[in-house]
């Protein structure tokens, strides 16, 4: 087991199992000299989203930037949901497509 702590809505501290959730990766663009991601805009920082097995969605984002810090933070299905499409991954069961484009 893996365990990645992470800051909830509620403000509290909580965990889940890296090992167990599934894993979102950002999209990129090739700018001709970078990949540049999706998710951030940038060629340096990064995001990643994650499903916990109990339905949370965890966003991780890490920079390449020397002595920046990662965090890991819980986001809203709505929030997961437009990530989600930005960065070319289906939906989660549930969620209208619709109520999220534009």
């Amino acid at each position: 087991m893996m365990r990645q702590t992470y800051q909830a809505e509620t403000e509290d501290v909580k965990w889940f199992d890296l090992e167990k959730a599934k894993e979102f990766k950002e999209d990129s663009d090739w700018d001709g000299n970078n990949n540049i991601s999706v998710a951030t805009g940038s060629q340096l920082n990064h995001e990643c989203l994650y499903l916990t097995r109990k339905g949370s969605w965890v966003k991780n984002w890490w920079s390449q930037w020397q002595g920046s810090i990662g965090r890991w933070e819980e986001i809203s299905v709505e929030d997961a949901a437009q990530w989600l499409l930005k960065n070319g991954h289906p939906l989660p069961d549930g969620v209208d497509a619709e109520d999220f484009e534009g």
